[in-house]
């Protein structure tokens, strides 16, 4: 006699799952976002190539910014592109 887990595990395998999942629900956006929200992230100038030597603590928490300011600007230009194609490069 199966008891606890054992029997869940044979209940759960004798399902038909194919009914349990819903159908995936498309929603049409009829209004683009306000112009002032579709500009493309600025750019940043990169530090300059003779650039006196930063401590190793700051130089982590400035890396940590630029990955953090890249990965937002990333994500705006791509909301942007998915709003207006080919808008950002």
């Amino acid at each position: 006699m199966l008891t606890g887990s054992g029997l869940l595990t044979t209940l759960s395998s004798c399902a038909d799952h194919t009914k349990l999942s819903a159908p995936p629900v498309a929603v049409k956006v009829e209004n683009r976002p306000p112009a002032d929200l579709l500009v493309c992230a600025d750019t940043v100038p990169a530090f300059p190539t003779q650039s006196v030597t930063i401590p190793v603590d700051l130089r982590t928490a400035i890396e940590k910014l630029a990955l953090g300011y890249r990965s937002n600007a990333d994500r705006l230009n791509r909301l942007v592109n998915w709003s207006v194609p080919d808008t950002c490069k």
